[in-house]
């Protein structure tokens, strides 16, 4: 396995660790820069999830069996509400002060024009993980 950590230190996100687990995965055929967004999207919610700090977990894996690569995007953050946690996909949802609502519908669409789909773990108050499957 093939880890690595990382400490990022901006202002804004102090005492943010974050860790990769990136394992080799099949070429597929996809958008890499809107792939990159999607995320780029779901890692800084994360980050902004954990305001006194807390670590992010970012891994990719294979699965044969179904010909589907994922992207892990663990956090160790506040987590989703009980009461949210169906309406993260919905234009115009926010529970940011300064958010629009608009970033978590993106990545979905985009993800589902890639054939894919993303689930997303109930873990209200220790944090959220979000997994991004694409076939290839």
């Amino acid at each position: 396995m093939n880890v690595k950590k990382v400490l990022i230190n901006e202002t804004q996100y102090n005492n943010i660790k974050l860790f990769t687990d990136l394992s080799k995965v099949p070429d597929t055929l996809m958008d890499r820069d809107q792939i990159y967004q999607v995320i780029l999207n779901i890692a800084l919610n994360g980050i902004q999830s954990m305001p006194d700090g807390g670590t992010l977990i970012m891994s990719t894996g294979y699965i044969k069996i179904s010909k589907i690569i994922y992207v892990d995007i663990k956090d160790t953050g506040i987590g989703i509400s009980a009461e949210d946690y169906d309406k993260i996909f919905e234009p115009f949802f926010t529970t940011k002060d300064k958010g629009v609502g608009l970033g978590l519908p993106i990545c979905l669409r985009i993800v589902q024009n890639h054939n894919g789909f993303i689930e997303v773990g109930k873990n209200e108050k220790s944090g959220t993980k979000f997994t991004i499957k694409i076939p290839i």
